[in-house]
């Protein structure tokens, strides 16, 4: 191990964290007020329990986020807030959302998913043919 690595490593880590740090702080400070940080998440409202949830799927990194109806329970002050850190600092994510308004402030792509009775020939059938038909 050449010395020093793990000094220069660990440095590299808190400065990489530190951008982090201060957006969950920043996010959950405005959506629950500092005096809040200490308290049970039992006892937070709904609202609240989501941006702390938020809060946990910022810090983890992972390479795209499934978001499921992430404004509900939320005041009007916490969605501009949500909208602004998905909008800023998410990279790839999945939205599912019924709030057209909130997505059209945060995504920049829209897919749609559709439904077709029957068993994959009968969906290919009929994906053919609307394909052909357009």
């Amino acid at each position: 191990m050449v010395a020093g690595s793990y000094t220069a490593a660990r440095a590299e880590f808190v400065e990489a964290t530190a951008g982090v740090e201060a957006m969950v702080s920043a996010l959950l400070a405005g959506a629950l007020g500092s005096e809040l940080f200490d308290v049970p998440t039992g006892t937070l409202s709904g609202g609240q329990r989501k941006m702390v949830g938020l809060a946990r799927v910022l810090v983890t990194h992972p390479g795209i986020r499934l978001l499921d109806e992430p404004d509900n329970h939320l005041d009007l002050a916490s969605k501009v807030r949500l909208e602004r850190v998905i909008s800023r600092h998410f990279g790839a994510a999945v939205i599912i959302s019924h709030d057209r308004y909130f997505l059209d402030r945060v995504v920049d792509r829209v897919v749609e998913l559709g439904e077709f009775p029957g068993g994959y020939a009968h969906y290919h059938e009929q994906k053919t043919a609307m394909d052909e038909s357009a």
